[in-house]
């Protein structure tokens, strides 16, 4: 929906709302549809604080009644989960989502085509909060639903393929990811062309992917094509066209283009403090992504204030042992190291260790970091015993298995 468009939807949302309200006590039941549907906009349009209060007041108003409309609790209970999601309040979203699925089993059916894009939500939520095993089912489940349900050209396929490219992704399965990142892009341009925000969301999940793998000439045509669909879509001052210029600022600062990177992600910080609370998670991972710009340009102090404010945001919204607290720490780590504070280093890493082991389990790449980075800080301090069994531990997990993908068709 473009930016006009939906900007005079919200209008004419505001006044059916504002009519309501002046006809109809607080709490009536004919306040929920309106409230809903002003909630949905602001979610669209990336008011999600806002959405999140509406959405909440349209639900206590069908919690309230003794035979609410199952179609408007389950609308209002899915758009509150997603709502919390994009909050990073993904904990939160679960029952929500749980008991939307339930509404939608008892009036649709198991099997009903509805059912295989909200068990993709609910993957996708169990995916953020790193329960990898819940995910997987409900992606398995929603995979099953569309091959026996959806045409080939139901526009629930690409999300289904970006649903499961970012599973991989975050399983480190990066050949997997790509597989299904190029199918999702190749689905949606036949579908709906260049022009979607399921588009940008896949080039933008495709070029970070290369960007860890070090393709930047990858990388960049894909961040780009991502920016210029979200700001044709929604303008320039939105958090989707944020988490895309911070992904091009770590592309910068990788390509060593500094000044590039810092105008970014002044952009994309700029954009967050507009929109999101100070304590969501976009903002910190700008804080980060700030954080090794300067600590590449050597502003070690710089650096340090920036991770300070990334991993407080991030405990607080996320919780303690969250990995993206787990990333703070690794970057904590290089910058110790890097100013010969090998113990702290040491100490960062072995914390980071801790929390990759309790999510991902032994095999994950990212625990071989945390290895690799052990290894180096206790060759500097002596310890040449304890780095070469990190080291050791690193290239074990590194040489580790793929699994099996699960076919499509």
């Amino acid at each position: 929906m473009a930016g006009d468009e939906l900007g005079e939807k919200i209008a004419i949302a505001e006044r059916t709302l504002e009519r309501a309200e002046r006809k109809h006590p607080a709490g009536d039941p004919r306040l929920a549809e309106p409230l809903l549907k002003l909630g949905r906009l602001y979610l669209a349009s990336g008011r999600r604080l806002e959405a999140l209060q509406l959405l909440q007041r349209s639900l206590a108003i069908h919690d309230a009644q003794a035979s609410p409309d199952p179609q408007q609790l389950g609308d209002t209970l899915s758009s509150l989960a997603a709502a919390c999601s994009m909050e990073g309040q993904h904990f939160e979203a679960v029952p929500l989502y749980s008991r939307c699925l339930e509404i939608r089993e008892a009036t649709l059916g198991p099997d009903h085509p509805e059912l295989a894009k909200l068990l993709g939500n609910i993957g996708i939520t169990y995916k953020s909060i790193f329960q990898m095993s819940k995910a997987e089912a409900a992606f398995a489940r929603s995979l099953d639903i569309c091959r026996r349900k959806l045409g080939p050209r139901d526009p629930y396929w690409p999300m289904l393929y970006n649903n499961l490219a970012g599973l991989y992704r975050d399983l480190e399965k990066l050949d997997l990811a790509e597989e299904y990142s190029l199918k999702s892009i190749e689905a949606e341009l036949k579908l709906h062309g260049d022009k979607s925000n399921p588009l940008a969301r896949s080039y933008n999940n495709l070029g970070k992917l290369y960007l860890d793998r070090g393709d930047f000439d990858k990388a960049g045509d894909c961040l780009n094509k991502s920016l210029a669909i979200r700001e044709k879509l929604f303008g320039s001052l939105h958090p989707e066209v944020a988490m895309t210029l911070i992904h091009l600022g770590e592309l910068a600062t990788a390509k060593r283009e500094f000044e590039q990177a810092e105008k970014h992600f002044f952009q994309a910080l700029s954009i967050v403090d507009s929109t999101m609370g100070p304590d969501n998670p976009v903002r910190a991972d700008a804080l980060h992504s700030f954080a090794s710009l300067y600590l590449a340009r050597g502003f070690v102090e710089t650096a340090e204030s920036y991770l300070d404010q990334a991993i407080e945001i991030f405990r607080k919204s996320m919780g303690p042992s969250h990995p993206n607290v787990a990333e703070v720490l690794m970057t904590f780590g290089d910058l110790y190291q890097a100013n010969g504070s090998s113990e702290l280093a040491l100490e960062h890493y072995q914390k980071a260790r801790a929390i990759y082991l309790d999510t991902y389990g032994p095999n994950h790449l990212k625990l071989a970091l945390a290895f690799r980075g052990m290894a180096e800080t206790c060759r500097s301090l002596g310890r040449n015993g304890e780095a070469e069994k990190y080291r050791e531990r690193a290239e074990a997990i590194g040489a580790g298995a793929e699994p099996a993908a699960p076919t499509d068709k």
